[in-house]
């Protein structure tokens, strides 16, 4: 049994990743906390949010430090939603997004220097992966009429969940609530996710699919 530290964004990520994602990989140990949002601050009230690139590497390290036991710990962090100072050193050449990822991901685990060590970069927020399964979706909330559109914005993103974004008020979790005025982020996001489940969420998105096979690695 390995000892995995999750480090998340929010009360949603935190809840789907404790529970959802834990469990699908039930031969582990799994610790899930949300990154301080102040330099070594980690009382609740200061959780969540954008944090700069230094005030990341000074806490990983300080989490890291703390968790001499742990096989792997893992930064999830949406890339949309990355502080400006995770960026600020790419080439003009780094255009595409997997180049823009991977650079970033690979500078900060260069700074960390711990083989333990990943920064998982999801493209957008977690409630990309609840449009894996649509029918899930239209039938949560009673909804069967919303399933064609649930398709249509998924075909709009060659049918690949991860990449349903293109602005601010377009984000997964703003594209429910627009179809589902009921929808909250915490309570039916990880009840959904629970019922679409981390398999189907495997087969529907690559990035998310490459995580996963880092867990069963170790």
């Amino acid at each position: 049994m390995a000892g995995i530290f999750l480090i998340v964004e929010g009360d949603a990520e935190e809840r789907f990743y404790k529970d959802t994602f834990a469990s699908a990989f039930n031969n582990h140990y799994f610790i899930v906390v949300q990154m301080p949002n102040k330099r070594n601050l980690t009382a609740r009230a200061h959780k969540g949010g954008r944090v700069s690139y230094d005030s990341c590497v000074d806490n990983v390290r300080r989490f890291l430090r703390s968790s001499t036991h742990c096989s792997l710990l893992a930064l999830v962090y949406d890339y949309y939603g990355l502080h400006a100072t995770f960026s600020d050193h790419l080439a003009a050449h780094e255009s595409s997004l997997d180049q823009q990822v991977a650079a970033i991901q690979s500078r900060l685990q260069r700074e960390i220097n711990d083989p333990r060590f990943r920064f998982v970069l999801q493209v957008h927020e977690f409630e990309s992966y609840l449009f894996s399964d649509p029918s899930q979706l239209a039938a949560h909330f009673g909804k069967p009429g919303s399933l064609p559109v649930l398709n249509a914005i998924l075909q709009d993103f060659g049918n690949d969940p991860e990449m349903i974004n293109n602005a601010p008020e377009t984000a997964p979790s703003k594209r429910l609530a627009k179809l589902f005025p009921e929808f909250g982020k915490v309570t039916d996001g990880v009840t959904l996710a629970n019922k679409t489940g981390v398999a189907t969420m495997r087969k529907a998105c690559k990035r998310f699919d490459a995580f996963c096979r880092l867990i069963e690695s170790l």
